[in-house]
């Protein structure tokens, strides 16, 4: 907040001084006895052990059903929407057929990136493991 004049009439246009120091800061500024400067601390420290882990601990039972999951997903995507096309448009068992196949090849894709991705997970673990 300014006047016309430039004039501040906040909190800081009112200096105080600082005992021992022989400086004048405004009133927003002071910090006694580091109370502001605890509280920044514990507020990072608190943000630090709230922050989402970036590194996944997935178990082989875990990623193993992930795969089966994805593959199955795939074949049952492709019967239920190549059944629907196939009786809507009087097709049968054509698009049943081409969909199967795609979704077959969808599964497999997935899951060969999700091999590929934990692959590379392990291999970062390992890395580090080396590394202590």
């Amino acid at each position: 907040m300014t006047a016309l004049g430039g004039t501040h009439y906040g909190a800081r246009a009112f200096k105080v001084p600082i005992p021992g120091i022989g400086q004048e800061v405004g009133l927003d500024e002071r910090d006694p006895d580091g109370a502001l400067s605890e509280i920044e601390t514990r507020i990072q420290q608190a943000r630090a052990e709230n922050e989402p882990k970036t590194e996944q601990n997935y178990s082989s039972a875990g990623v193993a059903f992930r795969i089966g999951v994805d593959l199955i997903s795939g074949v049952a995507f492709g019967v239920v929407v190549g059944l629907a096309l196939d009786s809507w448009l009087d097709t049968t068992p054509w698009m049943m057929i081409l969909l199967i196949l795609l979704g077959t090849a969808a599964g497999i894709r997935n899951v060969i990136r999700t091999a590929a991705l934990e692959t590379e997970r392990q291999n970062r673990q390992n890395k580090q493991r080396d590394n202590r």
